[in-house]
């Protein structure tokens, strides 16, 4: 699976890069997946085409705390306490971060003693 912006894909290449993907996820979790995520958050019409016609859901989040600027831990977990995640919110968070890395069993707590749960 890769990172790059949908918005620059026809109808070809992004139709294999997606079925590639599936076909991963599918091998990794024994089972297929019902959503796409575009990176960078932004579809085209070519997604959105086969996102309809594979009945797939574009999903997006409500949370971003643009983990992969920030130079501390501190800056993100500000973020949640002037945003506190409430329930059916999808955060992103960027698994390379170190600093991500670091903050969420903290957010994962906070979270969970709010009364949400995953």
């Amino acid at each position: 699976m890769r990172h790059e912006r949908f918005g620059f894909f026809s109808w070809k290449p992004l139709k294999s890069l997606l079925d590639d993907s599936e076909k991963i996820i599918k091998r990794t979790l024994g089972k297929g997946c019902n959503t796409i995520r575009p990176p960078y958050g932004k579809p085209n019409i070519f997604l959105l085409l086969y996102s309809f016609f594979l009945n797939k859901k574009i999903v997006l989040w409500s949370k971003d705390p643009e983990d992969f600027k920030q130079k501390d831990a501190d800056s993100i977990l500000r973020y949640f306490s002037k945003n506190p995640i409430t329930e059916g919110d999808i955060i992103l968070l960027h698994d390379k971060k170190e600093i991500t890395a670091e903050i969420l069993g903290q957010l994962i707590d906070k979270t969970r003693e709010s009364g949400l749960d995953f």
